[in-house]
């Protein structure tokens, strides 16, 4: 199940967050921006983020995409690749 990179946070802690960041090659404090919609993700990184979480989550959930780059701030051609990105897994 897809939930925003917030509810993740909130559900497993910063403790596992820390751990996927350091994976996917970015810093909890960048990550925290992310999840509050303060910044973003390049699409890369937020596949890879994404794919990540899927990983260390006990419960069944990953973080989508979307919520790793807001919709508010991305062109059409982002929003398509996003589209492709999540369709591909």
């Amino acid at each position: 199940m897809s939930i925003s990179a917030l509810e993740f946070l909130n559900l497993y802690g910063s403790t596992v967050v820390r751990k996927i960041c350091a994976e996917a090659g970015t810093t909890y404090a960048y990550f925290q921006h992310v999840a509050k919609g303060r910044k973003r993700f390049g699409i890369d990184l937020a596949h890879s983020f994404s794919v990540i979480s899927s990983r260390y989550a006990t419960r069944g959930h990953e973080i989508e995409v979307a919520s790793l780059r807001p919709l508010r701030s991305i062109t059409k051609t982002q929003a398509k690749r996003i589209q492709q990105v999540e369709a591909g897994r």
